[in-house]
């Protein structure tokens, strides 16, 4: 590949050179970093194109790729990949599709029109991905606000189409109608959502998964976020009292810089008790929520899950004293686990206290996940 002066033979060779030569790992890996982003449409395809898109490399093989792409192109973009060389050893396939365009409402709960259903030929997806990946998503992790307006695919639909699946990725918004998850080899599933119905956790408590081993919930939420904090509205004209003050649309780059003022968790503590208490028989849980609640913390630690668990981890924005409470209340029967890992934003007094916990470790993060439903409104 050298010889004939493609990009990829180089990249193989300083990835193998990072992997195997300890002492100048460090440079070898930043040379092929560089080397991959002014190289990355020759190496991957379209794939790419799009900064969402990250992969994770074993000597020039992809072996975990998230392929991001606009909900209208996600097909094209995944088979772009797939029939890249640099594809043929990857393990772990997950599309995270997400739209790129959304409109500008005056109502808080309009936004909700903005949701984009990129699944509706799942079939078709399914038929470009080789039968020897059994580990596959649908929709992104670490996710942008713009991914969490993409609608989950109906649980029934994902079990008839991909019955080989030994993990499971699934992120977005909660779907209405979620239909039955039913997989028999699946060891980890991974549900995120940016905003979770009760039909879809009610789901979940129901699923048939015997094999199960790990999981992993992203709680969700709904915040509200203003456009004028990325455009200010045109002055009002008296003469025209109809105008509009506002651009129609803005992009999903757009979204991003809207802060939000929060409104609820979703699901609430008796839809996550429901789940917590189903009939799994699971060694690893790992539990995410852009904002606790005592209440939440409580159900969790009251489920039956606890039971069988080797490992718990705790992940959220911020975490307080009170928040902690119900774990170290519930320490007699936490007391069988290996391990449990709190990751969040703590204050010294939430971690004094969560030390009264037998094998705890507590680690604080600057910058943690902060996934949720975003509904968008002008000031106007």
């Amino acid at each position: 590949l050298q010889t004939q002066e493609h990009p990829w033979g180089e990249l193989i060779v300083l990835q193998h050179g990072a992997a195997t030569n300890p002492k100048k790992a460090a440079s070898l890996q930043k040379q092929a970093d560089k080397h991959l982003k002014e190289n990355g449409p020759a190496i991957l395809g379209e794939a790419a194109n799009d900064p969402r898109s990250h992969f994770e490399w074993h000597h020039g093989f992809v072996r975990r790729a998230v392929i991001a792409a606009d909900t209208k192109a996600i097909t094209k973009a995944t088979k772009s990949f797939l029939a890249s060389p640099v594809a043929h050893m990857v393990e772990t396939l997950v599309l995270a599709p997400y739209p790129t365009t959304f409109t500008t409402y005056q109502s808080w709960d309009s936004s909700t029109k903005n949701i984009a259903d990129p699944w509706t030929e799942l079939d078709a997806l399914a038929k470009l991905i080789p039968a020897r990946i059994t580990r596959v998503g649908l929709g992104g992790w670490p996710a942008s606000f713009a991914q969490g307006y993409v609608q989950m695919p109906s649980f029934s639909k994902v079990s008839s189409t991909f019955p080989q699946l030994t993990s499971l990725e699934l992120t977005g918004v909660g779907n209405a109608k979620p239909g039955k998850l039913s997989l028999p080899k699946l060891t980890e599933l991974s549900v995120r959502f940016s905003k979770a119905t009760t039909e879809a956790v009610t789901a979940l408590a129901t699923a048939k998964l015997p094999k199960l081993e790990r999981l992993t919930l992203w709680i969700g939420g709904t915040g509200n976020g203003l456009v004028d904090d990325v455009y200010s509205p045109s002055e009002w004209d008296e003469d025209d009292e109809d105008a509009k003050r506002y651009p129609s649309t803005f992009s999903a780059a757009d979204l991003e810089g809207m802060d939000a003022d929060w409104g609820e968790c979703q699901p609430s503590d008796i839809d996550l008790r429901a789940l917590l208490d189903a009939n799994f028989t699971i060694k690893h849980l790992s539990v995410g929520s852009p904002v606790w609640t005592a209440d939440l913390m409580t159900a969790l630690v009251s489920g039956k899950l606890i039971k069988s668990l080797e490992t718990l981890e705790i992940i959220g924005v911020s975490l307080i004293e009170a928040h902690v409470q119900p774990l170290i209340a519930a320490k007699k029967k936490l007391s069988h686990l290996q391990s449990i890992e709190v990751r969040a934003e703590l204050k010294a007094p939430t971690i004094k206290k969560l030390k009264e916990l037998p094998n705890v470790k507590a680690t604080v993060i600057e910058e943690a996940d902060d996934f949720h439903f975003r509904y968008t409104a002008t000031m106007e």
